[in-house]
């Protein structure tokens, strides 16, 4: 009777590790499924225009004299401004950035053979919304340089745009959609079906222009593109 006892505790017991061993191994195969998952990556983009411009329009005037320059400073100043302001822009939009007076003779250095004593630069500043007047107005610099105004080299109005955050959160939803369809193709593909997000990472949003234009700077074009590319982990079950 004790031999028979012995004998089916040592049965109980094993049969009790075989059932224990099971439902182990069947969790461990749970929880390595449930870590399963596919990384993708979504990317949305959307055609934007300018809703900001900042206009720096730097010039030049030189005389041995320095009234006289002054003089010519001012006359062309006021040609500027007319200009501007006959193409729509008005006139708290328009301001003087910068003026610098350099003196020759002042110079350690200076050469016998100089042009002029005194020169002025001065920069005048434009900073509007009102994207077409300076659009008009950039088109048509011809006009001051034949009034005698030389617009110094590099003077292109920069567009910005501002209203980012307006559009961040659709352009957001459809970086993600287009992650999840990747992550659906790949899930077709190996025979598995797309859960919940396991995690994701927003990417940096990019303003450039919308056409590449060779030798211009993304900030001289109106039209512009905005682009985001988000990282985003999905469950896979089988």
């Amino acid at each position: 009777m004790k031999y028979f006892t012995a004998i089916l505790i040592t049965f109980i017991f094993s049969a009790s590790l075989i059932v224990t061993g099971y439902f182990i191994k069947g969790g461990l195969i749970k929880i390595k499924s449930s870590d399963r998952f596919v990384t993708v990556k979504g990317l949305a983009e959307q055609d934007v225009r300018a809703d900001l411009a900042i206009w720096s329009i730097q010039f030049k005037v030189a005389d041995n004299e320095l009234a006289a320059a002054q003089a010519e400073l001012k006359r062309q100043s006021n040609i500027i401004n007319n200009f501007l302001i006959s193409h729509g822009l008005n006139k708290d939009e328009i301001s003087v950035s910068n003026v610098m007076i350099n003196d020759a003779f002042a110079q350690q250095y200076q050469q016998n053979n100089i042009a002029a004593r005194y020169a002025i630069d001065k920069t005048i500043l434009v900073r509007t919304t009102n994207i077409d007047a300076i659009e008009t107005a950039a088109q048509k610099l011809g006009d001051l340089i034949a009034e005698g105004v030389i617009v110094g080299y590099g003077s292109l109005p920069q567009y910005s745009y501002t209203k980012l955050n307006e559009i961040k959160p659709e352009m957001i939803a459809a970086a993600t959609l287009n992650a999840r369809e990747a992550a659906e193709q790949f899930a077709n593909d190996s025979g598995a079906s797309v859960g919940a997000i396991r995690s994701a990472t927003q990417g940096y949003f990019s303003i450039m222009a919308r056409d590449d234009i060779a030798g211009l700077p993304d900030t001289a074009s109106i039209n512009k593109r905005v682009r985001v590319v988000s990282t985003v982990d999905y469950y896979l079950h089988d």
